[in-house]
């Protein structure tokens, strides 16, 4: 596979249902200096590589993007969280501005927020996509899936405590998931945190124009921008949904949730839940895995 590589996805905004995916294949450059385009503009010009059959690639997967370390246990020092955190940032900053099909070392990932953000930590040698199947097997590719396998892989809290760059972010109501015209759709959308300037988290999700960058700042909840013109809150609700009012990331904040995976060690530990499961179980967990 090619050290360029590219990712699109199609989401209404902010959403994780999934739509037909746009046509135009995009790419992803290894960790660096991202596209600058913000939640509304244009994408910025990338190096794009695209397979035979034109579904864009999204650079190395486990192997070629980090190089797995030594299983480390949990309990042990040593394992340097920033920077994973660092590095997970900094591949979802890359792909601001794309849209479309992707994939990762030959996966096909979904084309909505929480297969972005599988793609994302697939790059980095966790299977969060497996995970996802373990932790609910009934929903797996969705945000409630990323937030269940966080809840079981990490831990999840709330504006309590400060996030860090790689940290999820998790919302409720961007769309009526349940489609009975009602505010009452837990979980319904999933982004990467980017950075945190004083109150205001940068994130990275697949907004309806492809994958975006937002804010959210918690201490003004219903302010869209301050006094200055300064951008605090980004919508991150789909224009389709019945609320009137409302739509803003800090209105529809459901928390944030940190994974305590390493690359290596996941996937061992993950072979070792499949081998033991029941075999109807097993099957279902290793078809995740292909």
């Amino acid at each position: 596979m090619t050290r360029a590589s590219a990712l699109t996805l199609a989401l209404a905004l902010a959403g994780c249902a999934t739509v037909p995916a746009r046509t135009g294949p995009s790419g992803l450059s290894p960790p660096g200096p991202g596209s600058q385009a913000s939640e509304d503009g244009a994408p910025a010009p990338v190096e794009a590589g695209t397979s035979p059959g034109g579904e864009a690639e999204v650079a190395g997967g486990a192997a070629e993007a980090a190089p797995a370390p030594t299983p480390t246990p949990r309990d042990r020092p040593g394992t340097d969280r920033t920077e994973l955190g660092a590095r997970l940032a900094a591949r979802a900053a890359t792909l601001v501005g794309r849209r479309g099909p992707f994939l990762v070392a030959g996966e096909r990932f979904n084309d909505d927020c929480s297969g972005l953000v599988a793609a994302v930590f697939a790059a980095e040698g966790i299977d969060l996509r497996a995970e996802m199947q373990h932790a609910a097997p009934r929903e797996p590719g969705s945000a409630r899936g990323t937030w269940l396998a966080a809840r079981e892989r990490g831990e999840t809290f709330g504006a309590e405590a400060t996030p860090e760059p790689g940290d999820l972010v998790f919302w409720n109501d961007t769309y009526d998931r349940n489609r009975n015209g009602k505010v009452d759709d837990p979980l319904t959308h999933v982004g990467i945190v980017e950075r945190v300037d004083g109150e205001t988290v940068t994130f990275v999700h697949r907004g309806g124009r492809g994958v975006a960058r937002g804010v959210m700042t918690l201490a003004r909840r219903h302010a869209a921008a301050d006094e200055d013109g300064r951008k605090l809150n980004s919508t991150v609700r789909t224009r389709a949904h019945p609320a009137r009012r409302g739509g803003l990331a800090a209105e529809l904040f459901a928390g944030f949730a940190r994974l305590d995976l390493e690359p290596s060690r996941a996937a061992a530990e993950l072979h070792a839940r499949v081998t033991q499961a029941p075999a109807r179980r097993g099957r279902t967990v290793a078809a995740a895995r292909r």
